[in-house]
């Protein structure tokens, strides 16, 4: 697969998150990436491609925050009425 330092094919992925979404652990909300994309982007990208190339992840792009949501309307003293929920980290 060939990989080029695409700037606005990044870009183009990041303007299909949806805004108004918890960050994860880094406290990086998506806003704060389209905000200062024209700032950050080259070191991005860099960041993305070499994931690309040495097939991995930095650890903090591994790292999440798992927690328990209650189901509404379920009583809250029994586990089967929670569910699980990650919140990653934007670059990752």
């Amino acid at each position: 697969m060939r990989r080029e330092n695409n700037f606005t094919g990044v870009r183009n992925i990041l303007s299909s998150f949806q805004t108004g979404e918890t960050p994860g652990n880094d406290g990086l909300s998506i806003e704060f990436y389209k905000t200062f994309w024209l700032l950050i982007d080259k070191l991005m990208t860099d960041s993305f491609n070499e994931a690309f190339d040495e097939k991995e992840m930095s650890s903090s792009q591994k790292q999440a925050i798992i927690t328990l949501i209650e189901k509404k309307g379920k009583d809250r003293n029994y586990l089967k009425n929670w569910r699980p929920i990650s919140l990653i980290n934007v670059d990752a």
